[in-house]
Formats: C-alpha cells, sequence, structure tokens
C-alpha cells in the first residue's frame, strides 16, 4: 500500500481521481472480458453436447466455469474492498468533488439541450424576421410619403398665412360718444398700450408696441415690445398701474380697443382690464389674435 499523502494539493488530488478512474476502467473492462468468456463456453458445451467426448468434456468445463466464477467473485470482493479503502483514505474535499462531478454532468448535459433550444428559436425567429423585413419598409415607405404630405401641406398653410395681411379690422366708424380710440394689446399677464402711428418705413417703436409697415397700403403689424407692458394682477382692485394708464385719456373723448391674445392666460387678464375699463366709464371693443402679434389695416389710426 503506498504511503498517504497528508497534505492534499491540487497535483495530488488529480492524480488520485486519475488513478481511481484508470482502476474502475479496468475492473470493468476484466468484467467484460470475463462474461464474454463465459458465453463462449456455454457455446462450446452445446457444440460438445453431441459429441462422444461429452461427459469428459462437460465436466472439464463445469470445471472451468467454477473456476471463472470463483474469479469473477474475488473481483467484485476486491472492488468493494477498494472502494471502503477509498473512501476511508479520500479527504472530505475529494467524497465533495466526487458528488459535485455527477451533478456537473448533469448540469452540462441540461445546459447542452437548452443551447439546442435556444439554437431552434433562434432560427425561427430569424425566419420570421425576413418575413417582417419588406412589410417593414413598405411600411416605412408609406410613412415618409405621410410625412413629406403633411410637411407640405403645412408649408403651404404656413404661406397663406405670411401672404395674409389682415387679422384684424379696426371700425370705420364708431357709434359713441368718443370719438378717437386707444389700443391695447394683453399678451400673458401684460397690458401694451399703442400711442400712435407714424409715417415710417421701418420698424418703430411705439408705447409698449412695435410697429412694422407692411407692404400693404395701409397695414401695419402691431406687436408687444420684449421688456415693455404694465403688469395685470390677478385681482382687479389691485391694478393701480393699468387705472393710472386709463386715467391719461378721458371716457368722453376715447373708447378702448382691446386686442387679446387667444390663450387662457391673455383671456384671465383681459377679464382684470375689462373690469377696470368699466369701473372708470370707457366704453370699449375687443378682438382675438394669434400668433406674435395683430395686422391692421383700413382703419383710422390713434390720435394725440
Amino acid at each position: 500500500m503506498a504511503r498517504r499523502i497528508s497534505n492534499w494539493g491540487d497535483d495530488s488530488l488529480e492524480l488520485l481521481l486519475d488513478t481511481v478512474c484508470n482502476v474502475f476502467g479496468g475492473i470493468i473492462l476484466m468484467t467484460i472480458l470475463v462474461v464474454l468468456q463465459t458465453q463462449g463456453g456455454l457455446e462450446k458445451v452445446a457444440a460438445l453436447a453431441q459429441s462422444p467426448d461429452t461427459p469428459l468434456e462437460v465436466e472439464r468445463l463445469a470445471f472451468e466455469i467454477e473456476r471463472i466464477d470463483r474469479q469473477l467473485t474475488d473481483l467484485q470482493k476486491q472492488r468493494q474492498e477498494f472502494d471502503k479503502r477509498f473512501r476511508e483514505s479520500a479527504s472530505p474535499d475529494t467524497a465533495i468533488l466526487l458528488d459535485r462531478r455527477e451533478e456537473f454532468v448533469k448540469a452540462i448535459q441540461e445546459a447542452e439541450q437548452r443551447i439546442n433550444k435556444l439554437s431552434k428559436d433562434e432560427r425561427k425567429a430569424r425566419e420570421l424576421l425576413s418575413l417582417q423585413v419588406p412589410q417593414e419598409s413598405e411600411l416605412s415607405r408609406e410613412v415618409e410619403a405621410v410625412r413629406r404630405k403633411l410637411e407640405a401641406t403645412v408649408k403651404r398653410r404656413e404661406q397663406q398665412v405670411d401672404a395674409s395681411t389682415i387679422t384684424a379690422r379696426l371700425p370705420q366708424q364708431h357709434q359713441s360718444r368718443a370719438s378717437r380710440q386707444r389700443i391695447y394689446l394683453i399678451s400673458g399677464k401684460k397690458a401694451y398700450s399703442l400711442d400712435m402711428f407714424q409715417a415710417a418705413v421701418g420698424q418703430y417703436a411705439s408705447g409698449d408696441c412695435l410697429v412694422t409697415p407692411r407692404s400693404s397700403l395701409g397695414a401695419v403689424f402691431v406687436e408687444p415690445k420684449s421688456g415693455g407692458g404694465t403688469e395685470v394682477p390677478e385681482d382687479a382692485r389691485q391694478a393701480a398701474a393699468f387705472r393710472d394708464l386709463l386715467k391719461r385719456d378721458s371716457a368722453d373723448t376715447r373708447f378702448i380697443s382691446f386686442f387679446v391674445r387667444a390663450d387662457s392666460e391673455s383671456f384671465a387678464a383681459f377679464q382684470v382690464v375689462r373690469t377696470v375699463t368699466v369701473a372708470e366709464g370707457y366704453e370699449y371693443s375687443v378682438g382675438p389674435f394669434d400668433g406674435s402679434g395683430v395686422t391692421l389695416s383700413s382703419g383710422r389710426p390713434p390720435e394725440e
């Protein structure tokens, strides 16, 4: 018996496993040989049963079978003894490795089955994808056509809006005791006053607004001036700044024209300034505007 090594390292463990595998392989090989020899002996017995020397040959073969059985029994005992000695002498780590080996082999087999299944699923997915690619290409072409059509429509509408010069019309005559008007643009939480028009070619400032002459005869584009305007509070009782603006004029000679941006915040501010305007005795008119400003034409400009 070989001397037991107390220090189990990686190399000694590999040698031990290699030896165990070799011994098991030898035992299995010897068992196969014994079985083959036994089958051959039985065939010989059947053949000799019809010969004149059958009794003697049968006796010899029976003795040989008995001897082979004893050898097989001895080999099985040796295998069991060796297995017992190995388990007694092996470290706990070796026993764990032997047990884990079976689990590892089983896990590898399951992983191979899953890989095969995934490979089949991947092939099916690729086949489906190859069928869907033409459909997606056709859908992309249709989407692109719709997008171009929408862009053309938007561009045409923008050109129509740019070509339009009149978005609001001032009254030619106002049936009121006041003969002149004051214009206010309401945008967000501010009121922008327009003082007067000028005979200018380029853009100019008038009150809290910027005025840009249009190519059309008598048309001007009015928009709120950045940084200008009067803050409009939520409560009309606190709108002292707008009330001061109204006090520049007289309700007997002026009426107010409001142009309100079409959004909820601007409309809420208009509700406040309207209350103040009515309280100060002014008559008023109102019209909406969208975009950055309002285009005025064919109306009488404000007078000072």
